[in-house]
């Protein structure tokens, strides 16, 4: 078996998307379980009027969200920066083929930026979600 440093263009490029799909499966576990955490603790706290003692256990969604956020974020960087050598290898495969630019290229063509732009805005409004539910709810 060839050493990292004596691999094909192709096996790199092969292995590369398979990290980015495996960091991309990290982030949904990482929402998927930041999602269900905070609707449980407002299920239990919503649940158990009687037995809140301590206002402060309302910001446990707004920090769980804040906390899942931060962790996507990097995990997206990491994603960012193997899309940037991966774009490097497409511009060499694919050089004169206009209407097959590969992956990478294409995203950063028709629509990258679209996606970070939409997961943002999603990721602030679920923030603001949650504070506004720990905000209005205890009241």
């Amino acid at each position: 078996m060839a050493s990292p440093s004596q691999l094909s263009h192709l096996e790199q490029y092969k292995t590369l998307r398979d990290e980015i799909l495996r960091v991309l499966d990290e982030m949904r576990r990482t929402e998927f379980w930041g999602a269900a955490a905070t609707g449980a603790v407002y299920a239990w706290l919503l649940t158990h009027p009687n037995e809140l003692k301590n206002a402060a256990i309302w910001w446990i969604g707004p920090i769980v969200v804040l906390v899942c956020g931060i962790r996507c974020l990097l995990l997206f960087d990491r994603i960012r920066t193997i899309a940037v050598y991966l774009r490097r290898i497409e511009d060499d495969a694919f050089a004169h083929q206009r209407d097959l630019p590969g992956w990478e290229r294409y995203m950063t063509e028709a629509g990258g930026l679209r996606i970070v732009i939409t997961t943002v805005i999603a990721w602030v409004f679920m923030l603001a979600l949650s504070v506004f539910a720990s905000l209005y709810l205890p009241k």
